[in-house]
């Protein structure tokens, strides 16, 4: 027997509203991966400008020997 359009209607909205959870956690995945991801680039970024920093040391005493060394 076929269903009446008010059954088809609970049907969509039903299947509708569904989908629509879905979505919404679909994009709380979404949302909760670039936060970690954010977290990690600003960890490495923090990383980064430690190893930089040390480098620049490194340099500066590298041309202290030098110049110290060499005259």
């Amino acid at each position: 027997m076929p269903k009446s359009v008010a059954d088809l209607n609970k049907d969509i909205s039903a299947k509708a509203l569904e989908m629509e959870e879905g979505v919404s956690k679909f994009n709380s995945a979404v949302m909760q991966l670039q936060a970690e991801n954010q977290e990690k680039a600003m960890q490495i970024q923090s990383g980064v400008a430690e190893i930089r920093s040390g480098v620049d040391e490194e340099i500066k005493n590298i041309n202290l020997y030098t110049k110290e060394f060499y005259g």
